[in-house]
């Protein structure tokens, strides 16, 4: 979790053992635990714009995974825990991509005038759903992994919600 300062922060289930993992002063946001629990992505812009971090649950080994002058940011990890779909402004709006997660064979999956953000893992792997204002109205989309083809999700407004999947 992370508090309103920007401090990465991680506690039990019941909230016992709380730990701040990271400096408040970095502007961190939107973390996600890797499927075996052993790492965190991560956005910051503690280089001026927001950046992909991987580091270790405990806070230690930090790694920035991009490096650019656009804003990365939402980090999700595949459940196989090989590679991070995330949003970027590269182009002046927003778009889904995917990298190793070292940060390596990055691939944009979106390429279109509308915004496209906050992309989520199907439980098997094989679809990204997002946000996207490409039709008028903000609606989720989903895009197959292995072909990147698109469709939408849902036929009403979404702008401001998440989307998660349940497990089957």
């Amino acid at each position: 979790m992370y508090s309103d300062s920007g401090a990465l922060i991680t506690a039990d289930a019941d909230g016992a053992n709380v730990l701040q993992i990271s400096d408040h002063s970095l502007g961190n946001s939107f973390p996600e635990w890797s499927p075996d629990g052993t790492h965190i992505a991560f956005d910051s812009d503690r280089d001026g714009d927001l950046e992909i971090f991987v580091m270790d649950a405990d806070g230690s080994n930090m790694t920035q995974i991009t490096d650019n002058s656009a804003n990365d940011a939402s980090p999700s990890w595949s459940p196989d825990g090989t590679h991070i779909a995330f949003h970027s402004d590269r182009d002046g709006d927003l778009e889904i991509f995917v990298m190793d997660v070292d940060g390596s064979n990055m691939t944009q999956i979106t390429d279109n005038s509308a915004n496209d953000g906050f992309p989520e893992w199907s439980p098997d792997g094989t679809h990204i759903a997002f946000q996207s204002d490409r039709i008028g109205d903000g609606q989720f989309f989903v895009a197959n992994f292995s072909n990147y083809e698109q469709e939408p999700l849902a036929d009403h407004r979404v702008d401001g919600e998440t989307i998660s999947w349940t497990s089957d």
